[in-house]
């Protein structure tokens, strides 16, 4: 079993000795100290994990790991200059015609996050404290795209904000286009007050690559930096052993990853 402290509820995984420590006390600071809204809250995360078999997710096989990373540039760059891990999505290089071949829903991309952070959590920042700096990632991003993913943009945003609190350091929005304000002022009110607080949005300008030392320190791959389309997959030896983790998990069920042809 995992370390339990005041405020936290520990829920173990099934098979392996993981522990998710599900923080009253976060679910307390984003209901802004409403103890009846916190235990609301905080039951309404439980339920939400049962219901989607969350507790057990790292110790079941992940044959499509890799599926998920060739349909969207993502995963961990390395950690901050304050310790804090980092993790960038870059959403506008979506592949819809793999998403259509491979018959993935917006909810199954959803959860596929929600395996990323409970891996996250669970595995490289067990801390009950331990925050994030990420990197959202808006180059490549059209009108049409976001018509397109608008159901996996909502879904996405609301499953961080209700059941993942206050594990934000920093979140970064970069390479904003100049239309993203009226899509902005659709998705923000979906986020919580303190949510909203760590959010920082940037385009492709001066402010922006300051912005990125400041928070990403030697972490800032250079085709994000500028804005234009990845020249190579995201890799660092952070993503590398959660590749492996999630391989090791797959083996032991007698499966293997999807072998994905990356471009």
């Amino acid at each position: 079993a995992g370390a339990t402290s005041k405020g936290v509820s520990p829920v173990l995984f099934s098979k392996q000795n993981y522990t998710f420590p599900l923080i009253s006390d976060d679910k307390d600071k984003m209901t802004k100290g409403n103890r009846k809204k916190a235990k609301a809250a905080f039951e309404a995360t439980l339920k939400w994990r049962q219901e989607n078999s969350v507790d057990t997710i790292l110790s079941q096989p992940y044959p499509n790991l890799l599926l998920f990373r060739a349909l969207v540039p993502h995963g961990f760059l390395g950690r901050d200059p304050y310790g804090n891990v980092i993790f960038t999505l870059r959403c506008g290089y979506l592949d819809f015609d793999l998403m259509k071949k491979h018959s993935v829903s917006h909810n199954q991309l959803v959860m596929h996050y929600v395996y990323v952070l409970e891996y996250l959590w669970n595995i490289l920042e067990p801390s009950p404290d331990a925050v994030m700096t990420f990197v959202l990632d808006l180059s490549g991003v059209s009108l049409n795209k976001i018509r397109r993913s608008v159901g996996f943009i909502k879904q996405f945003c609301a499953t961080i904000d209700q059941h993942y609190p206050q594990r934000s350091h920093k979140t970064l929005i970069i390479n904003v286009p100049k239309w993203f304000g009226m899509i902005w002022r659709a998705i923000s009110p979906l986020l919580r007050d303190s949510t909203r607080q760590m959010i920082e949005l940037y385009t492709n300008d001066k402010q922006q690559t300051e912005a990125l030392q400041t928070y990403l320190g030697d972490n800032i791959p250079q085709d994000m930096m500028k804005g234009t389309p990845p020249s190579k997959l995201l890799f660092s030896s952070m993503q590398a052993e959660f590749e492996e983790f999630s391989r090791a998990r797959t083996k032991e069920a007698g499966g293997k990853l999807l072998d994905i042809k990356f471009a």
